[in-house]
């Protein structure tokens, strides 16, 4: 499952991560691996991971172990994504509430 959202501030982006892991209706807690400090779910139920890039916030999560970034991006990069993504990831990325100068991958 992923999520792509804007957030303004810490407490919010906080809220949005809690908020979509309820609609999952998941019952779990989010922890920090102490050697890495890489999120995880207690139960493990679920891997997740999330990035956010200014006020750009993305969430991932998965069965399987699960990593995401987000990084802002100029046009130059832009021209980058069909050779870095797949074409089911370029459309996504295009069909994305996420600001044009932002890059999933």
């Amino acid at each position: 499952d992923f999520l792509a959202t804007t957030f303004s501030n810490s407490a919010q982006k906080t809220e949005i991560i809690k908020g979509f892991l309820k609609s999952k209706n998941l019952k779990t807690s989010i922890r920090k691996s102490k050697k890495y400090g890489y999120p995880y779910l207690s139960p493990r139920s679920h891997y997740i991971n999330w990035s956010h890039s200014n006020d750009q916030l993305v969430i991932a999560m998965s069965q399987s172990p699960v990593g995401i970034d987000i990084e802002e991006i100029d046009r130059k990069t832009r021209n980058l994504i069909p050779r870095i993504a797949t074409e089911k990831e370029a459309e996504n990325l295009k069909n994305s509430s996420l600001s044009p100068s932002v890059l999933l991958w």
